[in-house]
């Protein structure tokens, strides 16, 4: 085949998140000769690594709970159909579990040196294919290590003078990471957020009306703190528990996420009712764990959900986020109601 500018093949590699995957799954095809199934199982199994990672830091971190980890995040029907295929999602899914692994090795002292180049090559990743995740997830991580570190710490004196340094540095150090990946993220920097939503949203809409796709609106969006802050409540529960059976789907890929967002909702109210709205509360706000797992998945679900405007795209962009919510809850389930029923008995 003749490879010209109007066979549409130049200008898309063009694009450097497009152009990294190409050659990152130009790797695979020397090994398979060009075979696309075959590149696509041992690109699958690659990022199936990362993804065991953060089910596996999930697992030493609360044991007692690892079936109902297994179920949020090796068994959840969404992750495994986006987490696999040669698609830039499960690269970056992969990329998260490698962070958050390297991140859970340096809070406990062991592979510094492995971990922060591991980090590092998941970092450049993100930040080539989906820099947003970064935005987000960076922040948290290194609120995350700092209660890590301090909880590691027994004397008391120490706590108190150590703590705002720490928590200085960390936040001074999450600011400016913020602000370089912001710089060079292109369509994705802070600065853009507006006109991609908006172009996700006039795209959507289009869809919708003449295609039969699933799309869903938040009304109209004020890209001011407030307005966000105002449309937050409503941003989450889009991303997490629609679409609805009745009233947003319009095929059976539609139905087939409508369920999963039902049986997700289902299971957070049953979590919220059984341990407790105030006690639930207060673990959130009480375990370093809980309260980074909840805030990345809160404002990231936030996040997609503000820019997608489609259900079918949700599904894909918010996978990074599911797993960190279903461990939250899952959490707050043993901490708040198992444990104590069980010392009981």
């Amino acid at each position: 085949m003749v490879v010209t500018e109007s066979s549409g093949i130049l200008p898309a590699l063009r694009s450097s998140d497009v152009y990294f995957l190409s050659k990152i799954v130009g790797l695979f095809n020397l090994i398979t000769g060009c075979n696309f199934l075959a590149s696509s199982i041992v690109y699958t199994l690659i990022t199936a690594i990362g993804i065991w990672q953060l089910y596996k830091t999930f697992c030493e971190l609360y044991p007692p709970i690892y079936k109902y980890l297994a179920i949020g995040i090796l068994f959840y029907p969404s992750l495994g159909i986006w987490g696999s295929g040669i698609l830039k999602d499960p690269l970056t899914f992969a990329a998260v579990g490698f962070l958050f692994r390297g991140a859970f090795n340096i809070i406990n002292f062991r592979k510094i040196i492995p971990s922060i180049i591991v980090i590092s090559f998941s970092i450049g990743v993100c930040f080539i294919l989906k820099p947003y995740i970064l935005c987000t997830l960076i922040p948290v991580l290194l609120l995350w290590i700092q209660g890590g570190f301090i909880g590691k710490t027994k004397k008391t004196l120490v706590k108190v003078l150590v703590t705002p340094i720490l928590l200085f540095a960390f936040i001074s150090g999450g600011y400016l990471v913020i602000t370089e990946i912001s710089s060079g993220a292109g369509k994705y920097s802070l600065e853009n957020v507006q006109s991609v939503a908006e172009g996700f949203h006039s795209w959507h809409t289009y869809l919708a009306e003449t295609r039969d796709q699933s799309g869903y609106s938040l009304g109209d969006v004020e890209f001011t703190p407030i307005g966000v802050l105002r449309k937050t409540p409503e941003a989450f529960f889009v991303t997490y528990f629609r679409p609805f059976i009745i009233g947003d789907v319009r095929n059976a890929a539609t139905l087939f996420e409508a369920l999963q967002a039902l049986a997700l909702l289902v299971l957070s109210i049953f979590v919220f009712i059984k341990v407790g709205i105030f006690k639930s509360f207060k673990l959130i706000l009480g375990n370093r764990d809980i309260r980074a797992f909840m805030l990345f998945a809160v404002i990231f679900g936030v996040t997609v959900g503000l820019t997608s405007y489609n259900f079918g795209a949700l599904s894909r962009y918010k996978i990074p986020g599911v797993p960190f919510y279903i461990a939250s809850i899952s959490i707050i389930y043993y901490l708040g109601y198992l444990k104590p029923k069980n010392l009981l008995k």
